[in-house]
């Protein structure tokens, strides 16, 4: 038997937020602050955190019961405007970087499946160091 061990896998696709991404805290602040800035109630950080890993509007919708469905569109935007101000306050968890770097050059496929749009992933990666 090798010393080397076989890849099992080509292809090792990983979730962004809370797996690679350390952003809850940004998140459930952001959630708060968009609905502060609608006039609802705002959420505690437990009820804000529990709807990570949602789509955005029926995160927003669930962690904001209150805020009547007209101002879904507001609520949306202003979590988009606290989200791009917070965005390159967020940071990899302690490892990931040299982990990634390794299946890399173990000849892995890396890929990454997320929520955020196209756009948003581009961006928080051109921030990643």
């Amino acid at each position: 038997m090798s010393a080397t061990r076989a890849r099992r896998f080509d292809l090792i696709a990983f979730d962004w937020d809370g797996t690679l991404f350390d952003s809850t805290a940004i998140i459930v602040r952001c959630i708060q602050d968009s609905v502060r800035d609608v006039g609802g109630q705002v959420p505690s950080d437990r009820d804000a955190a529990w709807v990570i890993g949602m789509g955005l509007m029926e995160a927003l919708a669930h962690a904001a019961p209150h805020v009547p469905r007209e101002k879904h569109a507001e609520l949306r935007g202003r979590y988009g405007y606290h989200y791009a101000r917070h965005q390159n306050d967020l940071s990899l968890f302690e490892g990931v970087l040299p982990m990634l770097e390794d299946l890399r050059t173990s000849g892995h496929l890396l890929a990454v499946a997320t929520g955020k749009s196209r756009r948003g992933l581009d961006e928080v990666l051109h921030t990643v160091s």
